[in-house]
């Protein structure tokens, strides 16, 4: 106890040299030395009295101590850290064919080895499937299958494989990718450790089962009455889930009818078709300009909680110009009750001739008097144009004498619209074509003047006069005075 006492007593004298041998009990005493290892080295740092004042056995010591905290913190993060278990088994995924057709058949080879020089033990491999993928046969080499999605591999010796064959039909989306994963659990060493790896593998269908196919006729122009089919055939070898095919129609198409009818989601519904059945959408349309002529089919296979995209139809179908320019003349003025005339002109600017020319102008069939024919007033007919030919025709039209405008400053918008025949190669074509439209101001015969009433303010009439007042003027039969203004109110029926 005395000993300690002096050893203590000795620590805390500071003006007195020590030795070595006194630093160094000094250093082990934890009672006087307590916290003094860590707290010293930092307040001489601190105070960038370290290498100064600290003694080179002290210095010693501090490296010696802060190695071992380094260590220890390094032993105690890996021990505390979770331990990536090794993955003794191999497995390795392939498909054939390699280019993977959603909606079409392939196989799936998932090969497993033993690469390690451990023996498995009691192997079991589960696989989970992509959503609706349909499985059409199973093959194994050295494993049992337990059910569709779970294969018994047993024990598998160092360098041992086995592999495991599924044929089935992908549905997703063509471009999209397919995950299939693979479970394997098993036991191994001496204390028989269980452990489990996963792995997965994904593959890309890169067309589909589904094909399309827009047929049209041989020759068009713009402004042809075309009827049109879109064909799609199962070139797989299973029965198609539902499908729908979605239209992108050119802007400048004019669609008339299809069948069958589009649904609220503008898309055309088809039930699931046979393996190498073909099936057809017919539609009726006007073609549009020769630069607006892509036609676009989106295909989906649709389930319950999925649709699926396919390979799009994208077809630019060759528009020629119409064979027939036409344009056309309107009055300037448009005035109720007389009458209008319109001129067309019109020239074959074909090597064809055309033939069955109904002319029509196209306006607001409130305004005149005549019946209307397909939205409007039959103008003429010609039997045949030859190439070349050029001529032209009036068109008169009786215009009502009350008829209900109510914006300002209005104006009628008129075109002209041509229905004709044609044969081309054999091939018989009916075709309309239409001109810009032209405007016609809109007056009224009725001429309408206004006047203003004058009183003073004791209520004494005055007379009328201009309205508003002009400097200088008086009403009729009185001079002008204080007047109290009041509006006249001003009502009628126009005729």
């Amino acid at each position: 106890m005395s000993q300690e006492k002096n050893i203590k007593l000795n620590c805390q004298k500071t003006g007195q040299t020590k030795t070595g041998t006194d630093l160094l009990r000094c250093t082990v005493h934890i009672g006087s030395q307590a916290g003094k290892h860590i707290s010293q080295p930092i307040r001489l740092l601190w105070q960038k009295k370290y290498w100064r004042s600290r003694s080179r056995l002290h210095k010693i010591l501090d490296i010696v101590s802060l190695i071992g905290l380094i260590l220890t913190t390094t032993a105690v993060i890996f021990l505390a850290w979770p331990q990536k278990t090794q993955n003794l088994i191999d497995i390795q995924a392939s498909v054939a064919p390699e280019q993977v057709i959603t909606g079409g058949e392939s196989t799936l080879d998932f090969i497993y080895t033993n690469n390690s020089k451990e023996k498995i033990k009691n192997a079991v491999l589960k696989m989970d499937f992509p959503d609706h993928f349909t499985v059409n046969a199973l093959n194994t080499e050295n494993a049992s299958q337990n059910g569709q999605q779970e294969f018994f591999l047993g024990d598998i010796a160092p360098g041992e494989y086995g592999a495991i064959h599924i044929s089935g039909i992908m549905f997703g989306d063509v471009g999209g990718e397919q995950t299939f994963t693979s479970t394997l659990q098993y036991t191994y060493g001496e204390d028989n450790t269980k452990t489990e790896q996963t792995a997965t593998h994904k593959f890309f269908p890169v067309d589909s089962a589904l094909q399309l196919q827009l047929i049209l006729p041989d020759y068009k122009i713009s402004g042809q009455k075309i009827n049109g089919q879109i064909t799609y055939t199962n070139n797989g070898d299973i029965k198609f889930p539902n499908m729908k095919i979605m239209p992108e129609w050119p802007s400048s198409f004019r669609l008339i009818s299809t069948s069958p009818n589009l649904q609220s989601d503008n898309s055309f519904h088809i039930s699931g078709i046979e393996p190498q059945e073909t099936g057809t959408i017919e539609f009726t349309g006007i073609l549009g300009n020769p630069d607006d002529s892509t036609f676009i089919f989106n295909p989906s296979f649709t389930f319950n909680d999925a649709e699926y995209r396919q390979t799009a139809l994208n077809k630019t179908v060759d528009i020629l110009p119409s064979p027939l320019t036409i344009s056309h003349s309107a009055p300037d003025i448009i005035t109720p009750g007389d009458q209008a005339i319109f001129t067309i002109f019109y020239k074959n600017i074909s090597q064809n001739t055309l033939r069955d020319l109904q002319f029509k102008i196209l306006t607001d069939p409130t305004i005149f008097y005549g019946e209307t024919i397909d939205e409007g007033y039959s103008a003429a007919e010609i039997d045949s144009l030859t190439p070349g030919e050029e001529g032209s025709l009036s068109v008169k039209l009786k215009t009502k004498g009350n008829f209900s405008i109510t914006t300002k400053n209005p104006t009628l918008r008129s075109t002209t619209a041509v229905n004709f025949k044609l044969e081309v190669d054999g091939e018989k074509i009916t075709a309309n074509t239409r001109d810009k439209s032209v405007s016609s101001k809109i007056s009224s015969p009725l001429a309408m003047q206004s006047f203003g009433r004058y009183w003073t303010a004791s209520g004494d009439q005055l007379g009328r006069g201009p309205w508003p007042p002009e400097p200088g003027g008086s009403p009729v039969g009185a001079d002008y005075g204080l007047l109290a203004l009041q509006p006249e109110p001003l009502s009628g029926t126009l005729a």
